[in-house]
């Protein structure tokens, strides 16, 4: 991966512009001397010139470091949060024997997804992750302002992580008799879901996509890619599902899934 390209905005000295994107980017804490030194000695390039002229391998090492499962419903959200804020990072895949030793007891065991910066931070818990990227990235701002729609998106979360991921993971390693049960109990838990939904649009908390869109989603859509039927789901949350489907940022992590009728 690399850093997302942006135009410099003419109103800053080209040296200012290309550090504060580079910096914004890469978040407090990470490497910067290099990135100083360089965007101040060529200012007469500007923004494309310092970006070009960075090495890769600098670059790559100077990004946080996100670690995942592939198929992992709390790593999907996290990976989608990042791509629908253009914040650049380092995805690697989980290995509990190298990254547990790597780690230590800064983890829970096999916890993931993990958000490891160049000061020493590492954060686990999809939220916790999402909510520091938020407070120190640039915009676009994922998060709603109004104390009322953060108290919804909170519930949500707690809704989800709570309640139905731990049902979703235990579908998917079900079978028979007990996989119809444990189907029967995600629905159940995703009606209680649906009094905490915006009724003015099509989002979980109205007409603009939030970090609220990434709480049951990625967890549902998940359960639907491992054969819940999702003709069982209450039809404002397929509408849910559907709207938040259709963004690149998750029809890339999710490219077979049809919200039709399937055998659960």
């Amino acid at each position: 991966m690399g850093i997302p390209s942006h135009e410099p905005d003419a109103s800053m000295p080209p040296s200012e512009n290309a550090l504060s994107v580079l910096l914004g980017r890469l978040g407090p804490g990470s490497p910067q001397i290099g990135f100083t030194v360089l965007a101040h000695s060529e200012p007469e390039f500007g923004w494309r010139r310092c970006a070009a002229t960075l090495d890769r391998r600098v670059m790559l090492e100077a990004l946080p470091r996100v670690l995942i499962r592939s198929r992992c419903s709390l790593s999907r959200r996290l990976r989608a949060y990042l791509d629908e804020k253009g914040f650049a990072v380092r995805l690697e895949s989980f290995d509990p024997v190298r990254h547990g030793r790597e780690l230590g007891r800064r983890i829970p065991k096999n916890s993931v997804p993990i958000f490891e910066q160049g000061d020493g931070l590492v954060l686990w818990d999809s939220r916790i992750i999402i909510e520091y990227v938020e407070d120190h990235a640039p915009p676009p701002a994922l998060m709603p302002k109004d104390a009322e729609c953060r108290a919804r998106l909170r519930l949500l979360y707690d809704l989800t992580d709570v309640a139905l991921e731990p049902l979703v993971r235990a579908f998917a390693e079900a079978s028979g008799k007990k996989r119809r049960k444990k189907a029967d109990e995600i629905i159940e838990t995703v009606r209680t879901i649906v009094p905490h939904l915006s009724h003015d649009g099509p989002y979980a908390i109205g007409k603009r996509f939030s970090v609220a869109d990434l709480s049951v989603p990625p967890v549902l859509l998940t359960a639907i890619e491992d054969g819940l039927d999702p003709s069982r789901l209450p039809i404002r949350v397929r509408l849910w599902l559907q709207t938040v489907l259709d963004r690149p940022s998750m029809r890339k992590l999710f490219p077979k899934v049809r919200l039709t009728a399937r055998a659960a």
